[in-house]
């Protein structure tokens, strides 16, 4: 159906309302195949999911992925296990679309230090990863993209809780056009976004705010690594976030 706008409705090709049926449709995304999902209802990741191995959901298969929304839609964890909640290996996820208006807010919740079992947390995101024990094989080097065109990445990671952080970029590339993440943390370097191992971060626009790591409260790219991590800034604002080396964003 075609509006005024010249847009024509619907552009999605799936809804879902819950986690099982994202992971559905993403498993059964032809592989280089395109699905375009319209979230309908706030999405929670509980243990039983991690059980069944139908979490994180990974995007791979060169599948490209974009969660689009109505009204806010709030990702979250009812678990003591701090798993990611995307893992994005040689796939594309897409945050968001400018023909609709609804966020897609991922939320790591702050675990209650007092009574969390928890020992480690992931990043909200993942993207990309490589074999460190062959690290100069084409066959060890998984590239993953994310696309942020909206949305809210908060709330991951809690002192003294190892790991954390709303994205790590590692041989992937992250494109942040619009957005927000903000008040993450992370016990050692990047409390909003790290990048390393020719890992690229692009940033057209968003904020980057209230984060916290020992190094790069907002963003740590790496140099130990060859190749290093790539930054590229071209807009939006990085700002209010806390590191205690002063050398990095």
């Amino acid at each position: 159906m075609m509006k005024s706008d010249g847009i024509e409705y619907p552009f999605w090709t799936h809804t879902a309302g819950s986690w099982r049926e994202i992971f559905e449709i993403i498993q059964n995304t032809q592989v280089r195949g395109k699905a375009i999902i319209l979230l309908t209802e706030n999405i929670t990741l509980i243990d039983r999911y991690i059980l069944e191995k139908i979490a994180p959901l990974n995007i791979d298969g060169d599948k490209e992925i974009t969660l689009v929304s109505k009204d806010n839609i709030t990702f979250s964890r009812d678990t003591e296990y701090g798993v990611s909640f995307f893992d994005i290996q040689n796939g594309t996820l897409i945050l968001g679309d400018s023909r609709i208006n609804g966020e897609i807010i991922i939320n790591g919740r702050y675990p209650d230090i007092k009574t969390s079992a928890l020992s480690l947390i992931d990043p909200l995101i993942n993207i990309g990863s490589i074999d460190e024990s062959n690290p100069t094989s084409t066959n060890s080097i998984n590239r993953g993209h994310l696309i942020m065109n909206n949305g809210i990445l908060q709330y991951n990671g809690s002192n003294p809780i190892d790991g954390g952080r709303a994205v790590t970029v590692i041989c992937g590339n992250f494109l942040m056009n619009d957005g927000s993440i903000k008040e993450n943390y992370h016990n050692s370097n990047g409390g909003g976004v790290y990048v390393s191992n020719n890992g690229t971060f692009i940033m057209n626009g968003g904020s980057i705010n209230n984060n916290y790591a020992d190094n790069g409260g907002g963003v740590f790219v790496e140099g130990n690594y060859n190749p290093d991590g790539n930054f590229i800034m071209n807009n939006g604002y990085i700002s209010s976030n806390t590191a205690m080396a002063a050398a990095y964003l």
